[in-house]
C-alpha cells in the first residue's frame, strides 16, 4: 500500500528535507488559500484572519464574525462549531479591495516530459536541471541495463534518449518555466 500524505502532510514533509521549492511552494499555497478565504468570508458575510501553516494543525484560516451577535454561518458550523466568537476581531481582513494590485510569488522550475514508446507520457516539475537530469539518468539507466549488453556511459540518459531517437520511439524533454501565483482578482465577471 502507498503512503498517502494530505497537502499539510506533504508539505510538511518537503519542509522537513529541504528541498529548494518547499518555502516558496508553501507561501504560494498559503497565498492560495487566502484568496480562498477571502473570497467564502465575503460570500458568507464574515471576516477572515491570515492564512497560516501551523506545525500541528497544518494549513489554518480563522473565521470570524463581522458584526456583534453574528451567528455561525451553516458552512462553516460543521467545522469545530465551539470555536465561533460571535464578535468581530480586530485581527480579521476586510473583504479583498479589487482594484489593488496583486501580491504575487515567482520560482524558477523545470518541466521534465518523458514520453515512453507506447506513447504514455509522465510529466515532473522540478526545480533544478541536475534533479530533472537525474531523473533522465534513472530512466536510461533502468532501460539500457535491461537491453543492452556492455557497460553503461556514464551520461546514460543522453545515450539511451540519443538511441531511442534513432527509432523515433522514446522521448525526454526539459524545459525551464516561471511559475507565478497570484492574488489577482478573476478578470471579467465569476470564475
Amino acid at each position: 500500500m502507498a503512503k498517502q500524505l494530505t497537502l499539510d502532510e506533504l508539505i510538511e514533509a518537503a519542509d522537513r528535507a529541504r528541498l529548494p521549492t518547499a518555502k516558496p511552494i508553501m507561501r504560494a499555497i498559503e497565498s492560495l488559500a487566502m484568496a480562498l478565504g477571502v473570497d467564502l468570508a465575503d460570500r458568507l458575510g464574515v471576516l477572515c484572519g491570515e492564512a497560516r501553516f501551523d506545525s500541528l494543525d497544518g494549513l489554518t484560516i480563522p473565521f470570524h464574525a463581522r458584526t456583534k451577535w453574528q451567528r455561525c454561518p451553516e458552512a462553516l458550523s460543521e467545522f469545530n462549531p465551539d470555536e465561533w466568537d460571535e464578535g468581530p476581531q480586530s485581527q480579521a481582513t476586510e473583504p479583498r479591495d479589487e482594484t489593488s494590485p496583486a501580491a504575487a510569488e515567482t520560482t524558477a522550475m523545470f518541466v521534465a516530459r518523458y514520453e515512453n514508446r507506447h506513447g504514455e507520457a509522465v510529466t515532473r516539475v522540478f526545480a533544478t536541471t541536475t534533479l530533472a537530469r537525474d531523473w533522465k539518468n534513472a530512466i536510461g539507466r533502468d532501460n539500457w541495463d535491461a537491453v543492452r549488453d556492455g557497460p553503461r556511459p556514464e551520461e546514460v540518459g543522453d545515450a539511451w534518449f540519443d538511441l531511442q531517437a534513432d527509432r523515433g520511439s522514446e522521448s525526454f524533454s526539459i524545459e525551464p518555466c516561471t511559475l507565478e501565483l497570484s492574488l489577482a482578482a478573476p478578470q471579467g465577471g465569476a470564475p
